[in-house]
């Protein structure tokens, strides 16, 4: 109930980035479950040989189980098992930095056209 899917415009976004994902075959989810509950996912996208992780979350009671390094290591195997060469973390956070061996960075631009206004 308190991760980025609660918040206004991110459901939408990553929505249309799931679909296109699986309409490709590279969405990559994993749940981490109890029982019947939920506790936490992880998901990305596969692009060749390198997985980009876009969102993972889990459920603040679950905290004492460490879901969240549950998550990434068994995600860390399912690249493997593919063949992925690159675990892309996304943008910088401290956890992340915990799993990573190095960092790089990026420069984006981003070009766009007018709509006429006649």
């Amino acid at each position: 109930g308190d991760d980025i899917f609660q918040m206004e415009p991110y459901p939408r976004f990553y929505q249309t980035i799931m679909e296109r994902l699986s309409q490709r075959r590279e969405l990559r989810v994993l749940f981490a479950r109890r029982e019947n509950e939920d506790l936490g996912y992880i998901f990305g996208g596969i692009l060749g040989t390198v997985y980009r992780g876009l969102q993972m979350s889990y459920r603040e009671s679950a905290r004492r189980w460490a879901i969240g390094n549950f998550l990434q290591i068994e995600n860390l195997k399912s690249c493997s098992v593919e063949g992925i060469q690159t675990y892309d973390f996304g943008m910088p956070a401290e956890y992340k930095l915990r799993w990573a061996d190095r960092t790089d960075e990026y420069v984006a631009l981003v070009l766009g056209r007018a709509k006429d206004t006649l």
